[in-house]
């Protein structure tokens, strides 16, 4: 249902107040019909121009001091799931670990561990080391796109980043220098690097950025921790300037399934035995 289909909506085309009746950066709110079916609404506005709004609340910008350039928390490979954090996809960077982070509702955030090869089909898999933006839009959800970001990005001229990769010998490989960004778009779906069902293991669908640079495709040819840092500047369309700024943790394993021989959530009674077998996929010989 959209929108002007809620009761009491305006219909499309009302004049629901004049331009001049709102100062600039400032905001007017209007509320149709009376109690829980009221239709309550405001209208901000900025730049000579106006955004109305109806159920998700947000202020006008307003200016305070001399503030720092704020900077936003950007996420690495959230269309693909970690071995090591029950599918939960995407990594967080150290500097937002403790304040952020790419939660479900069934498993929490844990080391991203990527695999060289798809333990189904045995194909070489290549990881695209490029950033997402959940903070400005994120959808648990595939079919559910994310909301209109608060902070629209001036898509003529979207900012740059730079990307270094850290290899377990040591190597330091640059990916992106001041890379300009060409293009944003929304990010998920529910056939990826790994064919699985979301299943709120999230994130869903997040808005994301990209430099359409080959180089940021890369393949994992050494198991450790591989380390990326990325930086960046992204311009909204007001004007500012947002930081991106994150070092990100990628282990390269091979999968260790341990499948116990009772299964969780079997319903056991007191006095009740429960098997202590361990099955390990793929096997192994014992020591």
């Amino acid at each position: 249902m959209s929108v002007l289909d809620r009761p009491n909506a305006p219909a499309v085309g009302a004049e629901i107040c004049r331009l001049d009746d709102i100062e600039e950066i400032g905001a007017r709110g209007f509320s149709f019909g009376q109690g829980p079916e009221s239709f309550d609404f405001f209208v901000v506005r900025h730049n000579g121009g106006i955004e109305s709004n109806a159920g998700i609340g947000f202020l006008p910008m307003v200016r305070l001091g001399d503030a720092e350039t704020p900077r936003i928390p950007v996420t690495l490979l959230n269309d693909t799931p970690s071995w090591g954090s029950g599918g939960i996809r995407g990594i967080v960077a150290r500097e937002d670990e403790g304040r952020f982070a790419l939660g479900s509702r069934r498993a929490a955030q844990g080391p991203f561990v990527a695999s060289p090869r798809d333990p189904l089909s045995g194909m070489h898999i290549r990881y695209i080391l490029e950033p997402y933006l959940p903070t400005l839009g994120y959808s648990g959800f595939a079919y559910a796109g994310p909301q209109i970001t608060f902070l629209p990005l001036d898509q003529s001229d979207l900012g740059y980043l730079s990307v270094t990769l850290t290899k377990p010998d040591g190597d330091i490989v640059t990916l992106a220098e001041e890379a300009p960004i060409v293009q944003t778009f929304v990010a998920g779906s529910s056939q990826t690097t790994y064919p699985i069902p979301l299943s709120f293991a999230g994130p869903g669908r997040t808005y994301a950025l990209t430099t359409g640079l080959d180089s940021l495709e890369v393949d994992f040819h050494q198991y450790g921790l591989h380390t990326v840092s990325l930086t960046g500047t992204l311009r909204t369309l007001r004007g500012q300037q947002l930081t991106m700024m994150g070092t990100y943790d990628i282990w390269v394993a091979e999968p260790l399934d341990l499948s116990l021989g009772t299964f969780e959530g079997t319903p056991l009674e007191v006095g009740d035995e429960w098997s202590p077998v361990v099955v390990v996929e793929p096997g192994c010989p014992q020591r």
